[in-house]
């Protein structure tokens, strides 16, 4: 409890004009649902697989590396899926502290870590969207990864489904036009990490030199 009152605290303290949103890396357990007919693994949009957090946080590259996936926000007006790349984060406030304590309360297999990012310094990097629920009138087909339909939040996003999403559009680089992007290490604010991994997560000598505040809340 103790825990959980302090990041509300250090949110509060944090957030005012800049905002705090966050974005979470999973484990890769495969579930029956997420298998199909051919027997491959749905891929996980929303999400980042773990292991892209432990090379940012072991790398000694004074960065944090994203890579922005595709087809999120609803289909355009021809009804295809939205190609621009994104990262799926959330808005930390009241609506995501009670999303929190319930993945306490539910137990934790899937969520391994949370980045948190100051909102504004990336506003003013990159472009940003507040998600809006899709009302199903006709919408521009650049502002589909804007919008979401609600109702198919439930199985992808629980316990985070009534949180408001942000997603950040990640530019297309040189390199083959993959959508990675290096994003300086002021954007990072701190960590949302399993219990058992705090203490090591805690003195990793990048999450020192950056001053980044870890709490153990997963």
């Amino acid at each position: 409890m103790k825990r959980f009152e302090k990041f509300k605290t250090w949110i509060k303290e944090n957030s005012y004009r800049r905002g705090i949103i966050c974005h979470f890396y999973i484990a890769e357990r495969e579930k029956k649902s997420e298998v199909t007919k051919k027997g491959k693994s749905k891929q996980k949009q929303y999400y980042t697989k773990a292991d892209y957090a432990f090379f940012n946080m072991l790398s000694d590259v004074n960065h944090w590396i994203v890579k922005g996936t595709i087809h999120h926000g609803v289909k355009d007006k021809y009804g295809d899926l939205c190609r621009i790349p994104c990262l799926n984060c959330f808005e930390v406030n009241k609506k995501f502290f009670k999303a929190l304590r319930q993945l306490g309360e539910m137990g934790n297999d899937k969520f391994e870590l949370g980045v948190l990012f100051n909102k504004r310094k990336l506003r003013n990097r990159y472009e940003i969207r507040d998600v809006d629920e899709w009302d199903y009138h006709p919408l521009p087909n650049k502002q589909c990864w804007g919008y979401d339909i609600f109702s198919k939040r439930r199985k992808v996003l629980e316990p985070f489904n009534f949180c408001d999403v942000v997603r950040v559009k990640i530019p297309k680089g040189d390199l083959r036009g993959l959508p990675i992007e290096l994003l300086p290490i002021d954007i990072v604010m701190g960590l949302l990490v399993r219990k058992e991994d705090y203490q090591v997560v805690r003195d990793l000598p990048k999450v020192n030199e950056n001053d980044l505040e870890v709490f153990p809340l997963l």
